[in-house]
């Protein structure tokens, strides 16, 4: 499986590069030059993955220092490269890198490790706290105050306005429309997953097929049917951040044209 790597001795560091190394709701690959560093605040660490939204190949700690050399979309690239081998034991000496385990030489893929930067759109957590000097990371701020009442709030809110317009994002009709069994229904929802909002979290939080593996759905179909439904979510919160950087650039009718990207990406009955 997928291993981080560590630069050996001297030894000059490979640093893989293809044009696929970002989707295209990701836009351009984020400008090389620029170094920041930022803390991971999210309790139980955050996935790094080998694009935005591909593959998981590690995972940071709570209070992990990461190097961010670059930034694009809402997500952040480090300085640090990851290999991916199918063999048990291999050794990477050649390209400038030590592994963990010793064995026969082998060709190695190197790739990229993307962070996401918050993640609060989404429902998760925010990921990672810009670094500011200190010994530790901060702790997560506190929820506000009546922050519970709120989403409950938004909750019935949302639930109003679908129907209203006759939406339905509950799980059965989720299944329904995918054209999966309604079978799958108990398992997900005795895994917390009952609607729309709470499959975009657990698709979002880790690697996908692990998550809803995990949540009774055995079958690599099935699975797939599932992602399909949070990849528009992914593809507009993309636009959404470029959109943003437009707007602090000044960059009004680009910002205004990534928003609008979002919203037909999107299309929605409410908003929060």
């Amino acid at each position: 499986g997928p291993r981080a790597a560590r630069n050996a001795g001297s030894a000059p560091a490979v640093r893989w590069q293809a044009a696929a190394a970002t989707t295209a709701a990701a836009g351009p690959a984020a400008p090389r030059g620029m170094t920041v560093r930022m803390w991971v605040e999210v309790g139980g660490g955050t996935p790094v993955r080998e694009r935005p939204w591909g593959r998981v190949v590690g995972r940071k700690t709570r209070g992990a220092l990461l190097r961010v050399d670059g930034i694009a979309d809402g997500w952040g690239r480090l300085e640090e490269d990851f290999v991916e081998t199918d063999a048990e034991s291999v050794t990477a000496s050649s390209l400038g890198f030590a592994l963990d385990s010793e064995g026969e030489e082998e060709e190695l893929q190197l790739l990229e490790g993307w962070v996401l930067l918050d993640g609060r759109d989404l429902g998760l957590s925010r990921q990672l706290v810009a670094f500011g000097g200190e010994a530790d990371a901060p702790p997560p701020p506190p929820p506000p105050a009546g922050e519970e009442e709120r989403a409950v709030a938004r909750r019935a809110a949302t639930a109003a306005a679908e129907a209203e317009e006759g939406h339905d994002s509950s799980i059965g009709a989720l299944l329904q429309g995918a054209g999966l069994p309604e079978e799958l229904a108990a398992p997900l929802q005795a895994a917390g997953i009952v609607d729309l909002p709470s499959l975009l979290v657990a698709a979002s939080r880790g690697d996908v097929h692990r998550e809803l593996r995990g949540a009774g759905v055995s079958k690599l179909g099935q699975r797939q049917k599932l992602s399909a439904l949070v990849a528009p979510h992914w593809e507009a919160l993309a636009l959404k951040e470029r959109g943003n950087e437009a707007y602090r650039e000044s960059r009004f009718e680009a910002a205004a044209g990534a928003y609008s990207r979002a919203l037909a990406v999107l299309p929605c009955a409410y908003t929060d």
